[in-house]
């Protein structure tokens, strides 16, 4: 299983380097594009802080950066100790801990409608998750309009954090919220955590609140949207509790029980008291502790108490290159991600990594079957499917970035004619005007335009400040009262953009981020009897970029067709190129059987692969014609030129032979004998015709034919096929009456070709052949059937004598079953007889031969040797008159 495993991987091993490749690309360019996106994610003190929260010893903050908005938790040194993203359209707003968890509201968009929800998040973990508590828009019974600001965790004393023995805090069970609807009515929400149960109720009848904090149970501080700040306190009500100390309260905090509320304009910090008149806390034109920033300069703070009992404070400050945490005790310049960096980046990229892992993936494998595709087909389609979808992205992507440039120059002319119709009516006065007629003048510029649009609802937001020494101060507004610095109010980026106009002293058109969501604010500068101003209109990004929807509508049928294009185009590129397959299997075939059938060409288009068709179709029918003719012509030179000759000579075709090639063979030479006719042409023709064939069928050839035995000589591989062509020759060769004596001596032989460049004759030369040839014949006398030269470990062989060395056996099984019956009662005689012969001990050898005669009187050999014996047993005989050739001398040649 394992070798199978590993032999898949082997096979595989290009297509895994490929796609390893492909996956190192795609983790560059996924986390190449979340590092060059970092700035819209990576938490930063350059945007907005919306929350505050200082913790015994850190500090947690809501930030924005760039569309996304996050919640971090950093030491007073700033490095980062826990962080959340939230997704596209959500915000923190408030956030309020126990020290262990976080509890904060969450605000996101749904359907064009604002949402909240009641989240809680642990400390334990790094990266937070958002463990949802319940949702406070959506439920029943809820308030109308209510936008909840603020969390109230309850004292110990209470009973739901009351301590238990041995000092342990209960968990938290209950919780409290306020928020305001949009007449600034002011609303409590109290959350019961462990049933999940909500009940509201309503609070400071007959205020107008524009910001509210909830101190403890019939404990509230609020500022009015008349910009005066009360307190009630069980029954008792304390209204205007700043007159003559501040006209601008903005910023409401607590720590534990005592409240603090700062001044825009002037910067200072209150302490508000129970009982008793309020009193300054801190000087607007003090500096924060070391950190070089005044009390004025902060935007958004937050109180917390110290080791020592005091309470301190910590904000955030505007500086030149961003936003700086500026604390009694501390500051910080820079948030400091250390390893978190890695883990955000992989956080908010790997989704990118899978993007372009399966576009890299698609991309490679089509040009891969692109340039690796046996079949044109499939090139030519995958080369016009990816131009295709290329220029489809291509053409969509500057039709939808056109768009946008047309609908937000759209927005700009509508803005800008908007501003400028206001900055127009402002500018018409000599006299610096209040706030009353500033906004009745934005209230009738709101009316005609509405009348204008029909009377649709207004989809954008007017706000005229003045420009003074401390900053830009708001004259009227729709959402904050007048004389408020624009910066306690309103976002970084919405306070650039005025700054930037009022500085250039033109209109401009800005994208700016804000808590949720992203919107459009066109800043038109205006001057007023001497006094400069700016008109700021700020739209919602979806309601400009609203027109996508029917944009995409409009480009959703176009979308829809291209798939059907595409296989129209496969269609009509499988159907021009079909003729390449019939073109394929025609070739196929003619390499297959060296000629091919005609190829199909009714149907065919007309093109350039119909006259190659065409052309093919005459090429086969010669190409049949030529190969039926090499055929016939291959199979009379097979006749002449057997393979086994090649094979015997070691060649691999005939034309590698040339004069003078021999090669020694291991084989056995095969000879028959006629006995009893002397052929003529016609006999001759007869008996190499059938021998021939079998020889041919057991692998050998003919080599030599003599005149004087009318013998054929025929060269096979080895002995056995050389015995089984002797037995299937004499079958065969009786059958049709041409007896024949077959020899098989196993020699090696001497095989070649000889002659010249024009004539080449294929000879087999053995040693001796001619004396061979007689010493065969002499056996042939005998009426041998099948004789050999050698036992080789055969047993059962009839030893008819020797000669220069050499033994001749006779295969007894070849001869009649009676003779083979009376053969095996004398098979020990004659050897025996046969032996005394060899020693020359004729008297004793006539004895046993006259034995085997009485008992097998047609037998020749036997006869031969009691003759022999007569004629020896008087003279003094030597070796060579034992042999079958004793009369064979060396002049014989």
């Amino acid at each position: 299983m394992r070798q199978s495993i590993f032999a898949r991987l082997r096979q595989r091993r290009c297509l895994l380097l490929r796609e390893l490749i492909v996956l190192a690309c795609a983790l560059a360019l996924g986390l190449g594009y979340s590092r060059w996106n970092a700035d819209s994610y990576l938490p930063s003190l350059d945007g907005n802080v919306y929350s505050m929260l200082a913790l015994e010893d850190s500090l947690l903050m809501v930030l924005s950066s760039g569309n996304r908005n996050s919640l971090v938790r950093i030491d007073h040194a700033g490095t980062l100790l826990n962080y959340m993203d939230t997704a596209d359209g959500q915000a923190f707003q408030y956030l309020e801990s126990d020290g262990e968890t976080v509890y904060a509201i969450l605000s996101y968009e749904k359907g064009g409608e604002t949402l909240q929800r009641l989240v809680a998040l642990s400390l334990d973990n790094t990266a937070m998750r958002a463990r949802s508590l319940t949702e406070l828009t959506t439920l029943r019974g809820a308030p109308a309009g209510v936008i909840w600001e603020e969390i109230y965790l309850p004292a110990e004393s209470e009973g739901t954090g009351e301590p238990e023995e041995g000092g342990a805090a209960t968990e938290i069970r209950a919780l409290t919220l306020s928020g305001l609807d949009g007449q600034g009515q002011s609303f409590l929400a109290h959350v019961d955590l462990e049933t999940g149960r909500v009940g509201f109720e309503t609070i400071l009848p007959g205020e107008s609140v524009l910001f509210l904090k909830y101190i403890a149970d019939g404990h509230y501080v609020w500022i009015s949207q008349d910009r005066k700040a009360g307190q009630y306190q069980n029954g008792a009500w304390q209204r205007d509790i700043l007159a003559g100390l501040s006209d601008t309260p903005l910023h409401i905090s607590t720590c534990g029980t005592r409240c603090f509320i700062s001044d825009s304009i002037s910067g200072d910090v209150f302490e508000i008291f129970p009982e008793g008149a309020p009193a300054r806390f801190r000087q607007g034109e003090d500096f924060i502790g070391g950190s070089g920033f005044q009390y004025r300069q902060l935007e958004v703070y937050t109180t917390y108490q110290s080791q020592s009992g005091n309470v301190r404070l910590v904000g955030l400050c505007a500086a030149e290159d961003g936003g700086v945490i500026a604390g009694e005790d501390y500051s910080v310049r820079e948030l400091h991600t250390g390893a978190l960096r890695l883990r955000m980046l992989w956080q908010h990229g790997w989704l990118a990594v899978l993007v372009f892992w399966a576009v890299l993936a698609a991309l490679v494998e089509s040009v891969f079957s692109i340039l690796h595709s046996p079949r044109l087909s499939v090139r030519l389609l995958l080369c016009q499917v990816l131009a295709a979808a290329v220029l489809l992205g291509g053409v969509t992507a500057v039709q939808y970035h056109s768009f946008q440039e047309t609908v937000r120059e759209e927005a700009y002319q509508k803005l800008r004619l908007i501003g400028g119709s206001l900055a127009t009516v402002l500018s018409s006065s000599e006299e610096p005007g209040d706030s009353a007629s500033v906004e009745l003048a934005v209230h009738r510029l709101e009316r005609q335009v509405s009348m204008a649009m029909d009377g649709q609802d207004r989809e954008y937001a007017i706000c005229v400040v003045w420009d003074t020494d401390l900053g830009p101060v708001i004259a009227s507004d729709s959402a904050s009262p007048a004389g408020y610095l624009l910066e306690d109010v309103k976002s970084r980026d919405y306070v650039s953009a005025v700054s930037h106009a009022l500085r250039q002293g033109k209109g401009l058109l800005e994208r700016i981020q804000t808590d949720t969501s992203c919107d459009y604010l066109y800043a038109q500068p205006f001057s007023q009897g001497g006094r400069a101003g700016c008109i700021a209109i700020s739209q919602n990004e979806e309601v400009l970029l609203a027109g996508q929807a029917k944009f995409l509508q409009r480009l959703l049928p176009l979308l829809a067709v291209c798939p059907l294009l595409f296989l129209a185009l496969a269609w009509i590129t499988r159907r021009l190129l079909r003729p390449l397959d019939e073109i394929q299997r025609a070739l196929e075939e003619f390499y297959t059987r060296g000629s091919g059938g005609q190829m199909q060409l009714c149907g065919m288009p007309h093109t350039e692969l119909y006259e190659v068709g065409r052309v093919f179709n005459q090429l086969s029918i010669q190409t049949r014609v030529q190969f039926n003719e090499l055929k016939s012509i291959n199979g009379a030179y097979a006749r002449l030129v057997p393979d086994c000759l090649l094979r015997m000579l070691h060649k691999d075709s005939v034309t590698e032979l040339s004069a003078g090639d021999h090669a020694p063979v291991n084989g056995a030479l095969l000879i028959l004998i006629p006995r009893g006719f002397s052929p003529d042409r016609i006999s001759l023709d007869r008996m190499t015709g059938l021998a021939a064939e079998r020889i041919a069928q057991s692998g050998g050839m003919l080599v030599d034919y003599d005149e004087g035995l009318y013998a054929l000589t025929a060269l096979l591989p080895d002995a056995e096929r050389a015995r089984s062509c002797a037995r299937d020759c004499l079958e065969q060769l009786e059958q049709n009456r041409m007896p024949v004596m077959a020899a098989v001596l196993s020699e090696t032989v001497e095989l070649g070709v000889f002659g010249g460049d024009s004539l080449l004759y294929s000879l087999a030369v053995s040693k001796d052949m001619r004396r061979k040839q007689a010493a065969l014949e002499r056996a042939l006398d005998f009426d041998a059937l099948v004789v050999e030269n050698t036992r080789a470990g055969r047993t059962g062989l009839r030893l008819l004598g020797w000669d220069n060395g050499m033994e001749l056996y006779e295969d007894p099984a070849c001869r009649p079953s009676d003779w083979q019956s009376r053969w095996r009662e004398t098979a020990g005689t004659w050897e025996k007889a046969l032996r005394l012969f060899r020693e020359r001990d004729f008297p004793a050898a006539m004895r046993l031969f006259a034995k085997v005669l009485r008992r097998m009187p047609e037998d020749k050999a036997a006869r031969w040797y009691l003759f022999r014996c007569d004629t020896l047993r008087d003279s003094a005989a030597q070796d060579g008159d034992t042999g079958l050739l004793f009369d064979w001398g060396e002049e014989r040649p």
